[in-house]
């Protein structure tokens, strides 16, 4: 019989925890200060230089329409994505890995939105219930979350 198991390597930034498949993550580096971006949207706190790649740094935060916390000068904890997107994620630690059977679907995956949501359900571990997110979708996601600060003249 063939297991389902999917393994989850579980964050958290700010009071949120946040989950991603295990084999979406490509690595972690810590303290990294990101160059910001003009004109980027809120979600994007910048790019940064890993071993000569740039990344993009998105704080997963505007996926669940939190306030943005004021980063410190240096991020203390970066999730490499694997992909052609070249995108991480903010974060201030991490927990250990989480194996699940099923993601068990909450309204929070059907994004009403003109963006998918790059939350894919979410799950309950001690109490505390942690998002899924969906590695394909975060760009999109965080790019929709455009800031309309733009004056008009």
């Amino acid at each position: 019989m063939e297991s389902d198991s999917r393994d989850l390597f579980v964050f958290q930034t700010g009071q949120q925890l946040f989950a991603l498949p295990a084999v979406e993550v490509a690595g972690t580096t810590q303290r990294k200060a990101p160059a910001r971006l003009p004109f980027a949207p809120s979600g994007v706190l910048g790019v940064i230089s890993v071993q000569g790649q740039m990344l993009t740094v998105i704080d997963p935060l505007v996926f669940i329409n939190q306030q943005n916390r004021q980063m410190p000068g240096a991020i203390p904890l970066v999730i490499i994505i694997r992909g052609d997107e070249q995108l991480a994620l903010a974060a201030d630690g991490y927990e250990d890995a989480l194996s699940i059977n099923e993601i068990s679907s909450t309204g929070l995956s059907a994004n009403s939105g003109d963006v998918d949501s790059a939350i894919c359900g979410s799950i309950y571990r001690d109490g505390r219930e942690i998002f899924v997110l969906d590695a394909r979708k975060l760009f999109s996601a965080a790019m929709g979350k455009l800031d309309r600060r733009r004056r008009r003249t």
